[in-house]
């Protein structure tokens, strides 16, 4: 897949696909999954929703690996009612990324029939949160002041996106001049949890 093919990808499968989804750290995995869940999350049903946010909360070190596996129980039994009902639509394919989440592979299973929502859903979450693997780019300490690091952990914190312009304010202010960074952060988005700026800043892999 060429850079170009990257930047203009909209294919709901490219889950399964994308050659580069194998080489993502399983952090990043995860995040890719639930982030195309958050952003159909008035599709998602109830206990994968749970299990979304479990895992979320398991990456940022506020539950255990022991209550990550029990959110992953309780989502294996209402995810086999699901499939009983012998319906394949969103609810179901949002119901098994979730699943996914949990213990993210070097692979997902393609899912088809995903409508034009679900595909831009996947390829907003895949271009947010991997487009470091395109493009290197390396964050200058000078950059990660006290100033763009609070604001980059309110961002990700709050998942309030609205603030990343005041984050591209703030990096030019410490001598950011890097293009794909700045205008990343005053572009349209939208930007999901795990957004490669926000992560850069705060040094997570």
């Amino acid at each position: 897949m060429t850079e170009d093919e990257w930047l203009n990808l909209s294919n709901g499968k490219l889950i399964g696909q994308l050659p580069e989804f194998s080489r993502l750290a399983r952090r990043r995995r995860r995040l890719v999954l639930c982030a195309v869940c958050r952003l159909l999350w008035t599709e998602v049903p109830t206990e994968a929703r749970i299990t979304i946010e479990t895992v979320e909360n398991y990456l940022d070190g506020f539950v255990s690996m022991e209550q990550l596996e029990q959110a992953s129980r309780q989502h294996a039994i209402a995810h086999e009612l699901i499939v009983q009902t012998a319906i394949r639509d969103n609810a179901y394919r949002l119901s098994t990324l979730a699943g996914h989440a949990v213990y993210p592979g070097n692979k997902v299973r393609v899912i088809d029939g995903w409508n034009k929502a679900s595909r831009q859903a996947v390829a907003t979450a895949l271009r947010d949160v991997c487009r470091t693997y395109f493009l290197w780019i390396k964050m200058n300490p000078a950059w990660r002041t006290s100033t763009t690091i609070g604001i980059a952990q309110g961002i990700y914190d709050d998942r309030a996106f609205d603030r990343m312009p005041i984050l591209a304010d703030a990096l030019q202010d410490a001598g950011c001049e890097n293009a794909e960074i700045l205008t990343h952060c005053r572009g349209e988005g939208p930007h999901v949890h795990g957004c490669w700026v926000v992560d850069l800043v705060l040094g997570k892999e």
